[in-house]
């Protein structure tokens, strides 16, 4: 396990896609900066508001390095050397999920250092960004090891590729969604038009045929929060009076169901 791990970290550092994308990761968060800088003199916005770009670019990354390992052989020769399927796909898995995290501290970082001189002083409570920071570190390893497990299921690198991608914007659309159903008033103004002065005025509210109640509310609330994309949107849009507080179980129960469903069907698989 050990020796492959110091293969794959040694890999990593010298994989020109990796650091291209930091390079499209910086980029991202600098622009983040001095365009959010026209808005408001906070950046708490910011912070963690970048979770599901990485995703999109961690996805990328994570099935083409994992898919590169079919296409050149590399799979076949370090079971054939005598490195258990099992060890193989954690070793995999740990140097695709450190690889995430560093684009994740990398964004954060710029926008701590550079945040603060072009947009103003964070507001945050410190307790509270060092709560969610850790929330967002869960979610990261949960797209990774998604990732993971379609790219390591999947043995041919652009079909990886496009399956990987497909799915995460997928998952953020799926969540965008619920979470405007979810967001949906449950009364919506009615106005009344006033003839004689040419002005509207509100006479009540009327029910919404659109909010969900009961199972249905109960299930789309399930989906979201299931979803990794719905947990990054959840710390995005956190404050101190409602912090996220059910990430972590939700976070933690999907990464270890990936890991357990991805290292049983990749001990079956035929990789000839």
């Amino acid at each position: 396990m050990s020796r492959l791990l110091r293969a794959n970290f040694t890999r990593l550092w010298r994989n020109r896609l990796f650091w291209i994308a930091i390079v499209i990761v910086l980029a991202t968060a600098v622009a983040a900066v001095f365009n959010q800088a026209q808005y408001t003199y906070v950046p708490d916005g910011l912070l963690f508001s970048g979770i599901n770009i990485i995703s999109v670019i961690a996805a990328v990354f994570v099935s083409i390095f994992t898919g590169t390992e079919y296409s050149d052989g590399t799979m076949r020769n370090k079971l054939a050397v005598g490195h258990s399927r099992v060890a193989v796909y954690f070793a995999n898995l740990i140097v695709c999920v450190a690889a995430a995290l560093i684009m994740h501290i990398a964004l954060i970082a710029v926008v701590v250092c550079l945040g603060v001189p072009v947009i103003g002083t964070f507001t945050l409570d410190a307790g509270l960004a060092a709560k969610l920071f850790i929330y967002s570190i869960l979610v990261v390893t949960v797209y990774a090891a998604i990732f993971v497990l379609c790219s390591m299921l999947i043995t041919s690198k652009a079909a990886g590729a496009i399956t990987v991608i497909f799915l995460t914007y997928a998952m953020i659309g799926g969540a965008i969604v619920l979470f405007r159903i979810l967001e949906a008033p449950e009364y919506s103004e009615a106005y009344v038009l006033d003839e004689e002065s040419g002005t509207e005025y509100a006479v009540g509210g009327r029910p919404n045929p659109r909010y969900l109640t009961g199972a249905k509310r109960k299930a789309a609330e399930w989906v979201l929060d299931l979803l990794p994309a719905g947990e990054a949107m959840r710390i995005q849009l956190a404050d101190q009076a409602d912090p996220p507080d059910q990430i972590p179980l939700w976070a933690v129960s999907v990464t270890a169901v990936t890991v357990i469903a991805g290292v049983t069907v990749f001990r079956k698989k035929d990789l000839k």
